[in-house]
C-alpha cells in the first residue's frame, strides 16, 4: 500500500483544501498522514475517517513579521522531527 504525508502550516480538518487532498488519496487506496498545527481543544493525534493526523503543539497567531517567521521556523523544525519519526518504517512514497 502506498503512503503519503501532507505537511501543512494550518489546522486539519478545518482547511477544506487539505481535507480534499487527503480524502482523495485515502479513497485511491493510499495510507495518509497529516502533520499540522493544533488549535485549542484539538487532540495531539487522532484518526479521522482513515486519515492519521499528527498535530504539533503550536498554534497560529497573527502578529509581527518577525513573530510570523519565528512561528514558521519552529513549525518546520517540529514537523521535520515528526516526519523523520513517521518515515522510519514503513517509508512514505510521497511527502507534500
Amino acid at each position: 500500500m502506498k503512503r503519503a504525508c501532507l505537511v501543512r502550516h494550518g489546522c486539519f480538518p478545518w482547511d477544506p483544501r487539505v481535507w480534499k487532498e487527503a480524502s482523495a488519496l485515502r479513497d485511491a487506496g493510499w495510507t495518509v498522514d497529516v502533520i499540522c498545527l493544533r488549535r485549542e481543544g484539538d487532540a495531539p493525534s487522532e484518526n479521522i475517517q482513515g486519515i492519521s493526523v499528527h498535530r504539533m503543539p503550536l498554534g497560529h497567531k497573527r502578529a509581527s513579521f518577525s513573530r510570523y517567521l519565528l512561528e514558521y521556523a519552529i513549525f518546520l523544525f517540529m514537523a521535520g522531527a515528526a516526519l523523520a519519526r513517521l518515515h522510519l518504517r514503513p517509508r512514505f512514497d510521497v511527502v507534500q
